[in-house]
């Protein structure tokens, strides 16, 4: 046997090394503890004559029963024990005996460690402290780990103390220390549960466990601390078991593993009782069997607790909800609520999946808290709406009907007592308060629907809303925000209710609601934290549509059994037509009918049944009108087809009519109601039942079982009641001639005696409200389970279904709030609703946000401050424009906070704004004509170089200033009087220019350039909606800008530059045309598709051009033109004749103001190949060129235009072309008498006895350089003209050869056109043109058809300009020198004879007859000019002997050819005839035979005279220049 000493020896490291954390050895500290508890036991009356056996412990033996004691040992009789030996002291000698021989501690039975402790604790003999010593030595065990999940038989030692704690009994002494003992039971229960033990515990443990917590919970007559303490303890206590819960099988649940209702298999535990209230009784002796007694039955094994016993504390937790017990207070049911919540946060989905923890949930639970819910205690409602929120949080899938019931209460308490905009009082404007609900939907559209809680009943339980305090409608939102914090429960709310045709639109209405008190006035009918509670759940409900936008539309766990988006919208587009065809049913049958049959609803084919289906399947209907409906004797059909919707098989006659009756009321008219029972009679026999025999006793039961029910339950009946027997005695005799079975019609009686058949929407009782119920739970079934929605998919229809009235909130909190924070958080939800909008292309939205913004700002007023003041002045080396409005917006901060987010949220988005462009264009144009729009912000510039929208001019401040300069009151006032005394408008303020500055500061946030670029980089089919907007006509006659720009013209009498009145004129249509320009000639498929409605819209400018300010015609035609040429680029572009139609229609006048900038844009087109082909060939392009010459600063560029024309030659342009050259050429006249282009003009001296200034003389050479410069020009474009025409032949040779026609006018005129400039007087002209005439005459061939005939060339040609040479005589009047004259007949003569050598050959092909005319022309022609008349002068004489002696050379020469080619031979009538006119028309200086003679065939000159008179011709073919 081990000594004290052996006992001391296990020290620290030992005890350690067994997981012991005291650092006194294990033995020694329970031995310890027993000795203190024996000592205080001993300290009290009871146990002061205790034994001395007791005493010394060890010393002694302490046990005289056994075999081992004193006397046996000796062979002595035993003694009898002493009576004064207590046996719980005798239980410490016991233990500290066992512990002497004990050498290692965890091998000691855990029983037999803590029995003598839990004799005392279940003693009713001792005394406070005691029982207080002993919890405590238990609670050290635990918690310094003696005792272990490693102890032996632990699980019998943890049952026997549950057993022993939970029956804990002592003396009553100072109620101060009995609440310590209390305190020490509840601590000691809490490390059972969260210790090595807990999940030893088993079923019956853990309810006696439980039973003692919610005891002290209960107990009022306990402090406060004690019964929140034991609260705490319970709650700590309820986290394990819950949590223990998540491992259980749902299997094992006896409702589930047993079928039906059958009993329980399993021996049920101890059930928990209600707490009990009464004080613990100091005597009381405890019945049960002590410890040592039960040890036999602690070696069964012990189960560790499982769903028996935390079915059962669900069970009496739900029970102390229950608010028609009157036993239980309010502050239990707070204290049950607090618990309830702490089981479902932690086993919320493991309770959800055990169906007997479930039912209890959706059944008795949900019951009594939507009936607490309408307590006037504020604690008790706002305990209830936490519990719920839980509820919905957690197990809200199987809640599905219950949740509906409990947020249409909600909607109903937050409806508002004053609707919005109601006479304005409120502040809310009707646009707003259109958006915003004050009734449910389905209030709204008045669809008779009736809810498991009738409207009457629900007002009654507080369901209905009716009045309820402030306080109350803020915890409602609160709780309503707890729920909107759950990223997926407004989904499932709009798919499973909203999208549901027998259920309400509940998304919808929360939504609403929500923003009805979100408006500041909310709080006059609640309190002031309302509003930013409902803003708050708002806007956590919109950032969690943003934050999915850009997840994929199903998650990575996509939920089975979720139906496609369209099908939901179908289904919601069902619904709408259900519900507005019960109302139009409940307002008029017949009417509702016919939408019915109009909407598809019921089916023509099939009227009566369809209908009856309908009437059926549908909630929203009256029920009374719908039994006075289908009872009319016309409708009798349809009450057949209605009752034979029902299954009555195996169902008794008053559960059946109970059935029937549930689905409509009862008419009042006798006649009615026959029809109704008479029908029901005979399909209810129709199934078979057996204790009926025939319909028309089924008809006589049915009437007495109505008879019975109102006999029974209606208050205005006689006292006397029907009995079973009075019953029975109506009926003998109606079944068929024989009586009913008794037992048969006393269960009839029975059941309508205890449930009456009613309509719960008809009553206001407790019974109501359970008949209600039942029928709730009876369609969960039917109804299913709440799907989940983690997904994208739907926000966009729900978005759809919601964004008006979010969208009116947050513009109204904006445009009323006064804090930073506000402004922050509701920025932010409208940014975040535009790119919700934008995601879904909801275009509706985004245009409602960006008007509601621009309502904000004085931008897009409806009527702009002025611009006659607008004053330019320099601030930091920076031109800046002062204005009213620059001034007004920089004082306005929040009108600047809308503009920035205006410009954010369209940035990005500009692809989905429909009528938001007329705000955005209203906002550029005021920016625009107040000089705040950014030079660089119009987007034509990136495709044309045009200089920007023009403004009426500011005025301008002369003096510098510099930002932030301090002035006084006096320099302000000096700076004032002085600008008045100098004819200058009044400088501004330090404070207007700040603003100002900060109005620069806004623009410059607003990032216009990035909108410009993001516009740039639309598609056409993004860009289609933006191109709408912009084109389609303004509704308003006046638009702002364009009103203060007309204010302005009229008060400083503005003029143009031509001098003429002001027009008025729009800048915004300037800037929306040009913006639109833009998106249209950015890309190939831009101009396809917006070409021709631009066009269309730039249409009446031009065609009202007279009355148009000319700046606005002027840009007008650029954008045209600019558009014309993105057309002619774009190959997939038909361009068609609209463009230069509309150019050439034009005001002539207005044409030539702005001939300019057609010209160049003209010339754009022209320089593209296909634009060469196509406006060549509209006739209106020559029409527009020939009144663009008349401006004289396009001239040059209308040749530029001629010039490209003509490299694309056909039918339809030559003589257009020919006739602009002609013209060209012909104005080379102004510069007769310049021979050198390259020379400088000559001063002009001043006048004698006169001498001019530098001034008058640089101006007087200025304009004597521009008028050369002009004439040079004139002269350079005749040549080049001539040169142009000359080219043109090569164009016509190949369309002579593709046309079918004769082109011999079209060479005449080109020949023609040549030939008149043979006569300019200038002499560059002249000389080209006799150049290109020649080699044009030599280069033909007359044996081709396709060529100008000998009459052309000849006669119509080069001798019809010799005749007119002839006819021209020289002078200062004709502005011809004669010897340039005489030269050029020189030239022509010699043309002539050259041509006649050339085309001889050609012309011999002809016959006879022809050939000798056209060699008589030629040879009078020739002959005439060498008998030329001499001059009177000398000059002139040696000028025309010159002629004379040319001409006849020229003629020798051919008639050397002649004579070679054997044409001319003596004897030939051709030879007569020559001879005949040369002797007439030469006048006898050629004598044709002597000619013949020197150099005929048969001369020796001969051959040599031909040599040379063909190798002359020859180089003139060649293309000799030395004319």
């Amino acid at each position: 046997m081990a000594t004290d000493a052996d006992v001391k020896g296990l020290t620290l490291d030992a005890a350690r090394s067994d997981g012991c954390l005291a650092a006194v050895p294990p033995v020694t500290l329970v031995l310890n503890e027993t000795i203190s508890l024996v000592a205080s036991m001993r300290k009290q009356s009871r146990w002061t004559s205790s034994s001395v056996a007791a005493i010394l412990g060890s010393a002694v033996e302490v046990s005289l029963n056994t075999d081992e004691s004193l006397a046996g040992r000796w062979g002595l009789r035993a003694q009898r024990a002493n009576q004064n030996d207590n046996p719980l002291l005798i239980g410490f000698t016991r233990l500290r005996q066992d512990l002497i021989g004990l050498r290692d501690f965890h091998e000691y039975d855990t029983t037999k460690l803590l029995s003598p402790f839990l004799e005392v604790v279940k003693s009713s003999h001792t005394s406070g402290a005691v029982t207080s010593l002993a919890l405590n030595s238990i609670s050290k065990f635990f918690s310094y780990r003696l005792i272990h999940k490693g102890s032996l038989r632990l699980a019998d030692a943890m049952k026997q103390l549950s057993s022993a704690i939970t029956h804990c009994r002592f003396e009553a002494s100072d109620s101060g220390q009995d609440e310590i003992v209390l305190l020490r039971i509840l601590l000691l229960m809490q490390e059972m549960m969260l210790g090595c033990g807990g999940h030893m515990l088993g079923d019956e443990s853990i309810c006696e466990m439980m039973e003692t917590g919610l005891s002290m919970c209960c107990q009022m007559r306990l402090s406060e601390m004690l019964r929140r303490s034991a609260e705490m303890v319970m709650q700590k206590m309820l986290q394990v078991v819950f949590l223990r819960l998540r491992e259980l099988d749902p299997a094992d649940d006896p409702v589930e593993s047993s079928a039906g209702d059958a009993p329980l298999s399993t021996p049920a535990p101890t059930p928990l009782t209600s707490p009990r209230h009464g004080p613990i009784s100091p005597a009381e002796t405890s019945a049960r069997t002590s410890i040592a007694d039960s040890s036999a039955a602690a070696q069964e094994p012990v189960s560790p607790y499982g769903i028996m016993s935390i079915r059962e504390l669900l069970r009496v937790l739900i029970t102390i909800l229950d608010p028609d017990n009157r036993q239980h207070t309010d502050s239990m049911r707070l204290m049950a609520f607090r618990l309830i919540e702490v089981a479902f946060e932690v086993g919320g989905e493991a309770i959800a999946r055990h169906k007997s923890l479930r039912t209890q949930t959706c059944d008795e639970m949900c019951r009594h808290l939507f009936r607490l819910v309408r307590s006037e205690n504020p604690l008790v409602l706002r305990g209830s709406l936490r519990v719920i929120s839980t509820l919905i949080q957690t197990v809200r899938v199987h809640l599905k009907l219950q949740q509906e019931l409990f947020l249409n209460y909600i909607v109903a308490c937050l409806a508002p007592t004053e609707e919005a905009g109601e006479n304005g009082g409120n502040g809310i404007d009707a646009a707003t308060a259109s958006a915003i609900p004050n009734l449910p939907r389905i209030k709204q559209l008045n669809s008779g629907r009736s809810t498991p809680v009738p409207v009457k009943e629900r007002q009654r339980l507080g369901l209905e809303g009716s009045a309820r305090g402030g306080d109350d409608r803020e915890a409602m939102v609160e709780c309503m925000g707890t729920l909107l914090r759950i990223p997926t429960y407004m989904v499932e709310l709009f798919v499973n209710y909203d999208c549901d045709e027998n259920l309400g639109d509940l998304c919808q209405d929360v939504i609403g609601f929500l923003c009805r008190n979100a408006f500041p006035d909310a709080a006059n009918w609640s309190t002031t934290n309302v509003p930013p509670l409902c803003l708050d759940a708002l806007l956590a409900y919109i950032a969690f549509m943003h934050a999915r936008i850009s997840l994929p539309e199903t998650t990575s766990q996509p939920v089975a059994g979720l139906p496609e988006p369209e099908v939901l919208l179908k289904s919601k587009a069902r619904k709408e037509t259900i519900m507005r065809a019960c109302a139009k049913f409940n307002e008029d049958p017949k009417q509702g009918l016919q939408f019915l049959l109009d909407n598809g609803l019921v089916d023509p084919s099939n009227e009566t049944k369809s209908l009856a289906s309908f009437l059926f399947s549908s909630t929203r209907i009256n029920k009374k009108l719908l039994g006075d409906y289908i009872s009319k004797p016309k409708h009798l059909p349809l009450l057949q087809a209605f009752v034979k919707l029902f299954d009555f098989h195996d169902k008794r006659i008053d559960e059946a009519l109970r059935m029937l009756l549930q689905k409509f009321r009862l008419p009042g008219e006798a006649q009615q109601i026959e029809r109704i029972v008479e029908q029901f009679a005979s399909i209810y026999f129709a199934t078979g039942p057996q204790a009926i025999r025939s319909s028309d006793a089924a008809f006589v039961l049915s009437y007495a079982v109505i008879m019975l029910n109102t006999d029974q339950h209606n208050p205005q009946a006689k006292k006397s009641k029907m009995t079973v027997t009075d019953f029975a005695k109506n009926l003998r005799g109606t079944n068929d001639g024989e009586d009913f079975d008794l037992v048969y019609l006393q269960q009839i009686y029975d059941e309508i005696k205890g449930n009456e058949i009613i309509m719960p929407e008809e009553h206001d009782t407790s019974a109501s409200f359970d008949y209600a119920w039942r029928g709730l739970l009876a369609k969960v079934e039917a109804t299913g389970t709440l799907m989940t929605c983690d997904t994208n998919k739907y926000d966009g229809a729900m978005f759809e279904a919601t964004w008006r009235p979010l969208v009116a909130t947050l513009t109204f909190v904006f445009a009323s709030a006064t804090d930073d924070a506000v402004f922050s958080r509701v920025m932010a939800g409208l940014h975040q609703c535009a790119e919700i909008a934008a995601g879904y292309n909801n275009t509706e939205a985004i245009d409602r946000i960006v008007a509601s913004l621009a309502r904000l700002t004085p931008l897009a007023a409806d009527q702009l401050p002025g611009i006659g003041r607008n004053t330019s002045v320099e601030v930091d080396s920076q031109r800046v424009t002062v204005s009213d409005l620059s001034v007004a917006f920089g004082r306005d901060f929040k009108a600047q906070l809308a503009t920035v987010l205006l410009f954010r949220i369209c940035q990005g988005n500009l692809h989905v704004l429909r009528q938001g462009w007329r705000h955005l264009s209203d906002i550029f144009a005021a920016l625009l004509v107040n000089s705040l729009l950014p030079q660089d912000f119009s987007p034509i510039h990136r495709y044309m170089k045009i200089s920007s929208i023009p403004l009426p001019p500011s005025n301008k401040s002369s003096k510098a200033i510099r930002r932030n300069q301090e002035s006084s009151f006096f320099t302000s006032l000096s700076s004032y009087l002085s600008s008045y005394a100098s004819d200058e408008p009044p400088q501004p303020s330090d404070e207007e220019i700040e603003s100002t500055m900060g109005t620069f500061d806004c623009v410059a946030s607003c990032q216009l350039d990035v909108l410009r670029d993001q516009m740039l980089s639309m598609t056409a089919e993004q860009a289609e909606a933006t191109i709408n907007a912009l084109l389609a006509p303004s509704k308003d006659l006046e638009s702002p800008a364009k009103t203060v720009v007309a204010q302005y013209l009229a008060s400083a009498e503005f003029t143009d530059s031509n001098g003429e009145s002001a027009k008025v004129y729009d800048p915004s249509e300037l800037l929306k045309l040009e913006i639109a320009t833009a998106l249209c000639v950015k890309d190939e498929a831009s101009v396809t598709r917006f070409s021709s409605r631009l066009i269309a819209r730039l249409a009446p400018f031009i065609q009202d051009a007279p009355s148009q300010h000319f700046l606005v015609t002027e840009r007008i035609v650029v954008y045209l033109l600019r558009i014309l040429l993105a057309m002619l680029k774009a190959e997939t572009c038909e361009a068609d004749s609209a463009a230069i139609r509309l150019l050439s229609e034009m005001d002539a006048k207005a044409l030539k103001q702005c001939a300019v900038p057609v010209s160049y844009g003209l010339l754009d087109c022209l320089q593209v190949e296909r634009g060469r082909k196509l406006i060549g060939s509209f006739h209106q392009t020559y029409d527009l060129l020939r009144k663009l010459s008349e401006n004289t600063d396009a001239k040059a560029l209308v040749f530029e235009h001629a010039s490209l024309l003509a490299t694309t030659l056909h039918k339809d342009n030559f003589s257009w072309l020919i006739r602009m050259f002609d013209a060209f050429a012909a104005e080379a006249a102004i510069g007769a008498g310049i021979d050198d282009l390259t020379a400088k003009p000559k001063a002009t001296p001043p006048a004698k006895g006169q001498r001019n200034s530098p001034q008058v003389q640089q101006q007087q050479e200025e304009a004597e350089e521009a008028e050369l410069r002009l004439r040079k020009e004139a002269v350079v474009r005749g040549c080049r003209s001539l040169e142009l025409l000359y080219q043109m032949r090569l164009e016509l040779q190949e369309m002579a050869q593709a046309a079918d026609a004769s082109t011999t006018l079209y060479w005449q005129s080109l020949l023609n056109a040549i030939k008149t400039h043979c006569l300019s007087t200038s002499k560059p002209v002249k000389l080209d043109a006799f150049k290109y005439l020649q080699r044009l005459v030599l280069s033909f061939d007359l044996s081709v058809e396709t060529g100008p005939m000998a009459e052309v060339i000849f006669e119509e040609t080069v001798i019809d300009l010799v005749e007119s040479l002839q006819q021209l005589s020289p002078g200062p009047e004709s502005g011809r020198r004669p010897k340039i004259l005489e030269e050029s007949k020189v030239q022509a003569c010699s043309l002539l004879a050259k041509a006649w050598l050339h085309h001889l050959i050609d012309l011999q092909r002809a016959s006879p007859e022809e050939f000798a005319a056209h060699w008589h022309r030629v040879l009078l022609t020739l002959a005439h000019l060498a008998n030329a008349a001499p001059p009177s002068s000398s000059q002139d004489n040696r000028t025309q002997q010159y002629l004379v002696e040319a001409a006849t050379e020229s003629l020798k020469n051919v008639l050397l050819v002649m004579f070679s080619s054997s044409i001319l031979l003596p004897g030939q009538p051709l030879y007569a005839d020559t001879q005949k006119s040369l002797r007439e028309e030469a006048n006898a200086r050629i004598d044709l035979d002597l000619l013949f003679n020197d150099y005929g065939p048969r001369s020796p000159a001969t051959e040599k005279s031909q040599t040379d008179a063909v190798k002359s011709a020859d180089g003139i073919v060649a293309g000799d220049k030395s004319i």
